[in-house]
């Protein structure tokens, strides 16, 4: 970025002597989005009792060398009156990334912009421990920590330019994938986006997304929630996270994700309950039966939990983990479910549809 700037001067009455240097600091503003720069004037007395002036900029490293203009002279023996002006200095701003990291039970946290609050940072790191340890104490299983990471943006720019300055090699491809989702957040991995580790987590704190609705950040934990549990899946099926119709249908990997998400604003205070009848209503339209919302379709999200919760219910939540598991050891889609639960997936539908039935 860079913008011009013209100095003007006045006559400086009994301030400058030969040899000295008069400062004047401040932040410029160089856009709409208020990013700055420091800088300072500063002057000398030269030869014949003319006046010198110049401007410096502050780096990372100190004052950055002086730039001096083309007419940058101005008369010693000047009265009092008018301004002065230099020709234009162009300066070219350093963009200052606010970027912030803190480690959460082995997890890398990473906060890209300025925060909404100031208890943002501390709302974030919670929503991560409970997560993490939610699981790990109620299931016994938990995500690698040596590639996952919790990344928290509220400025794609700056995710941006960290991720390329970060060696990234496929930072680009995962924004365009996040900014497609138009999403409160997205889990990244080579299920995902191609060429992307294991793995990453991003929730977008966008205020026009709502993440704000409470004092808790309901909606910012329900989605560290959300995307942790994605995680998890593709942590214990060691990133064969099938495609295509031998693949994990959405309505179970999102069905099983958005399940913890109810769980999670069951527990906050701005929704209050939330019972397993307002999670039917919202799966009314649904009509077709469950196991045909294969892709990410929206009954997948509404749909999918309630069949989880009967899983989980019928046969144990790590029965429901088995089904990952079994993709691991490299099987496919109808083999892993039978194995995990002991019926078909024909058989399932039947009788989980004779369930729907009876609401």
């Amino acid at each position: 970025m860079k913008i011009v700037l013209v100095f003007l001067a006045g006559i400086i009455i009994g301030a400058l002597i030969v040899g000295a240097v008069w400062r004047s600091g401040g932040h410029i503003s160089a856009s709409a989005e208020a990013e700055t720069a420091e800088v300072r004037i500063s002057a000398r007395k030269v030869l014949g009792g003319d006046i010198e002036f110049a401007l410096q900029q502050r780096h990372a490293g100190g004052w950055g060398e002086r730039q001096l203009a083309r007419a940058r002279f101005f008369p010693g023996d000047r009265t009092e009156g008018g301004w002065l002006n230099s020709s234009p200095y162009t300066v070219a701003f350093e963009r200052v990334l606010y970027v912030r990291t803190s480690e959460v039970d082995g997890f890398e946290i990473g906060l890209f912009g300025e925060p909404e609050r100031d208890d943002d940072v501390a709302v974030i790191e919670a929503a991560v421990r409970q997560s993490v340890r939610h699981f790990l104490e109620r299931d016994g299983v938990s995500a690698s920590n040596e590639d996952l990471r919790f990344h928290f943006v509220y400025d794609l720019d700056t995710w941006l330019e960290h991720a390329r300055d970060a060696g990234d090699p496929v930072a680009e491809r995962k924004l365009t994938h996040f900014q497609w989702l138009s999403a409160w957040g997205g889990d990244f991995n080579t299920t995902r986006v191609e060429g992307a580790k294991a793995g990453l987590i991003m929730v977008y704190a966008n205020p026009n997304l709502n993440l704000y609705d409470s004092t808790t950040l309901v909606n910012a934990r329900a989605t560290i929630r959300h995307e942790y549990v994605h995680a998890l899946q593709f942590h214990l099926s060691e990133g064969r996270w099938l495609s295509g119709s031998d693949g994990v249908p959405a309505w179970f990997y999102e069905g099983q994700a958005h399940l913890e998400t109810a769980e999670v604003l069951r527990t906050d205070t701005a929704w209050g309950d939330i019972p397993v009848e307002e999670m039917r209503r919202w799966a009314q339209d649904c009509t077709a039966p469950v196991v045909h919302y294969t892709d990410a379709h929206a009954c997948a999200y509404q749909l999918g939990p309630l069949a989880i919760d009967w899983l989980a219910n019928e046969f144990g939540m790590d029965a429901v983990w088995n089904v990952w598991r079994g993709v691991g050891t490299g099987g496919v889609w109808p083999t892993v479910f039978r194995q995990a639960f002991g019926i078909s997936v024909e058989q399932f539908s039947q009788r989980f549809e004779r369930h729907r039935d009876s609401w």
